[in-house]
């Protein structure tokens, strides 16, 4: 099996957490080998990093990221380190790979997963909710086949067969080096119609814990996204968490209410990682919202997300404008 990683030296304590717990769920595996894209960690990390993969006996390898040309793409908030991972098809001699973003832990294999072929797919990832500008902003239908990048099953033979990091490029030329919704709208304006969809398990979000299935439909009008029994299945048998802030807030902050918060903590103090947890107050706007989603009707709720979307939409096509 072969992984990806990509991390500055901001969260490289994150990555490690991820590591360790992937190589800990996936310990019958034949062969795990790590390509890590190196945004100047330093060696420090690069040491700590080394000496984890090798106590289980696996291969990493880095990538320097200096070597990855970022230069048709626009300077804004959002770090250029959050393209690299589509950026590397021709740096990686594999024939697929699975990324994973560092604010996840693996509790589950991956080996059901390895074992699918990926065949004429260029990805295979897990349903996202967004609402329909999102998605239609890079030419999809409608918000049914948008995919969270944050855990992807690359096929790397077929990327570099298409000519995706010149296809990635000339993207980029189209919307003035700014593209709706950074790279994850890349992957999936890119990959639409060649997009194998997986299980939830393999990228359970926070807002898989906070709503059934019915009211993520409902709050961003999709038509077609997993049934209620998938995303039960899934549940009962997660093989990626993915800590998105949504109203838990991060595990690497002293208020994270997340339900699944304790497996971030075990294996940052299992394999020694220290991580110095600072509070983050939550805004005013996301408290509320949090006391609405917690304590008031859906219905209620639904209502007050539908208004600020009104707002979100606004400052998406402020950001975004061609």
């Amino acid at each position: 099996m072969v992984f990806l990683y990509s991390s500055d030296r901001n969260y490289a304590k994150l990555s490690m957490i991820s590591i360790a717990s992937l190589l800990e769920n996936n310990q019958d595996a034949e062969k795990i080998k790590i390509y890590y894209i190196n945004n100047n960690i330093g060696a420090d990390y690069e040491e700590k990093l080394n000496n984890l993969v090798n106590s289980f006996g696996r291969e990493i390898v880095y990538i320097d990221a200096t070597k990855i040309d970022t230069s048709f793409i626009a300077k804004t908030w959002f770090s250029v380190s959050g393209y690299y991972r589509i950026l590397v098809t021709e740096m990686i001699p594999e024939s697929k790979i699975i990324y994973l973003d560092c604010d996840t832990v693996v509790i589950g294999s991956f080996k059901e997963l390895w074992n699918l072929e990926l065949d004429n797919y260029l990805f295979g990832g897990v349903k996202d909710t967004v609402q329909d500008y999102v998605a239609t902003s890079v030419g999809q239908a409608n918000n049914s086949f948008y995919i969270n990048s944050g855990f992807l099953y690359m096929n790397l033979a077929k990327l570099r067969n298409i000519g995706f990091n010149k296809r990635v490029r000339d993207y980029f030329c189209k919307y003035n080096g700014l593209i709706p919704h950074y790279d994850q709208g890349v992957v999936n304006a890119l990959g639409y119609g060649k997009i194998l969809y997986l299980s939830p398990r393999y990228n359970f979000t926070s807002q898989f814990f906070t709503y059934n299935v019915k009211q993520l439909k409902s709050l961003f009008s999709i038509s077609d996204f997993y049934s209620q029994q998938e995303m039960n299945e899934a549940k009962n048998d997660i093989v990626v968490i993915h800590y998105l802030n949504y109203f838990y807030g991060r595990p690497w902050k002293t208020n994270c209410q997340h339900p699944m918060l304790k497996y971030f903590d075990d294996y940052a103090k299992k394999y020694k990682i220290d991580i110095d947890k600072v509070p983050e107050p939550m805004a005013k706007e996301k408290l509320l919202r949090s006391y609405i989603q917690k304590y008031l009707p859906f219905a209620v709720h639904m209502m007050a997300e539908r208004l600020l979307d009104k707002k979100r939409e606004f400052f998406f096509w402020k950001t975004f404008k061609r």
